[in-house]
């Protein structure tokens, strides 16, 4: 994520498989996201809270 930031993005999502359920490590991430300097994080958890297939 550090070298993305450096590199000028300024926003990221973090989509972890099953984080409807456990978003535990999706929280830590997003953490580490604006502890970097992102200003905008999308966090599947918080997007959408049901489980669905993305094809």
């Amino acid at each position: 994520m550090q070298a993305a930031y450096d590199d000028g993005i300024l926003s990221c999502t973090i989509v972890f498989l099953h984080a409807y359920r456990y978003p535990k490590h999706e929280k830590r991430v997003a953490s580490i996201a604006k502890e970097i300097g992102f200003i905008q994080i999308s966090v599947s958890h918080e997007v959408s809270l049901l489980m669905k297939r993305v094809s």
